[in-house]
């Protein structure tokens, strides 16, 4: 559990120096040799910027603070420093970082972090640059915390698409948001959402009716979604993705939640959202239509029914009693 909180922490120190997009090291082919078997943990990558960010994390409750800095030093120049010049996917890596979470303490951390400075490339091939296959990655791991492992194993290797699908969604702070709905009414895996369940009932939150708490913003979606189908022709659209308005981020933290520059979402235990709505998604055109919307009443439970495009609409008011 140490290494996963020095892992998040290394993760947001990241966002706070400018960095959006990130995969895992080993998702990403390596041209070149590093010398060593060692590796860094993540590759991160920034807008406006055409090489990529490595980053190695270490995390420890009971080292002491000297003996913690020669790690994460070592971490450096072991597992990061090697690696500096050598082509990642389809970018170069011209930087990187050891971040270290010093944990001793049960309410507050300190960081450690050892990072490039000036970047020898000898020897080494630019091989121009192009971040997006770092990007691709990034929505892959997202999209697999919204639609579980098996759909992200099939989204890496191409053989999954949105198309002929449905998604839910919500809208949440004036946007549309793509949800997440891994629990006991099936995940985004199956070509069709037969029955859909949803509450709304003051205090009641998320997780009661069955959502994860994470959310993907609906514009950014889409273009995910099309590039993750047509990785190739579509690739340039990663490297356009729209910015998150930094206010948002502010209201959301406000309410409880926290939204990413790259339009990842953790959302509030909203007690009333705004809507929630069965959606298909038009790749070609890009636009995001509504199939189905309506409003259930606080206290009651609204089941409906999509079973295609031959079958209609059956809806059912049921009275749900929830103890307080």
């Amino acid at each position: 559990m140490t290494g996963v909180v020095g892992d998040g922490l290394a993760y947001l120190q990241m966002i706070c120096d400018g960095y959006e997009w990130f995969d895992h090291f080993e998702n990403l082919p390596l041209t070149g040799s590093s010398g060593t078997a060692r590796s860094p943990d993540f590759v991160f990558s920034r807008r406006d910027d055409l090489s990529v960010a490595i980053a190695e994390s270490k995390a420890t409750r009971g080292s002491s603070k000297e003996r913690f800095g020669q790690t994460v030093s070592k971490a450096y120049t072991e597992q990061v420093s090697p690696y500096l010049g050598l082509k990642l996917g389809s970018s170069v890596a011209s930087h990187g970082f050891a971040i270290g979470s010093y944990l001793t303490s049960n309410i507050r951390g300190e960081l450690f972090i050892h990072h490039t400075e000036t970047v020898d490339n000898s020897g080494r091939s630019d091989g121009g640059g192009d971040p997006s296959e770092v990007r691709r990655g990034n929505y892959i791991n997202i999209l697999s915390l919204l639609m579980g492992p098996e759909a992200s194993r099939s989204m890496r290797s191409g053989s999954w698409s949105v198309r002929d699908r449905t998604v839910i969604t919500t809208r949440w702070l004036g946007r549309e948001w793509l949800l997440g709905n891994r629990g006991r009414y099936g995940d985004y895996l199956w070509d069709d959402i037969d029955e859909f369940f949803w509450f709304r009932k003051q205090r009641l939150p998320w997780r009661a009716a069955s959502f994860s708490p994470f959310a993907l913003d609906l514009e950014v979606a889409t273009i995910a979604f099309r590039a993750l189908e047509r990785p190739e022709q579509e690739k340039e659209l990663l490297n356009n993705i729209p910015e998150m308005p930094s206010r948002l981020a502010e209201e959301a933290k406000r309410a409880g939640g926290a939204i990413f520059p790259d339009g990842f979402a953790v959302l509030a235990d909203d007690p009333l959202p705004e809507r929630i709505v069965i959606r298909s998604i038009d790749l070609d055109s890009a636009e995001v239509e509504a199939a189905e919307h309506a409003e259930a009443q606080p206290g009651e439970l609204r089941v409906q029914q999509y079973g295609g495009p031959d079958v209609k609409e059956k809806p059912h008011l049921v009275r749900l009693w929830l103890k307080e």
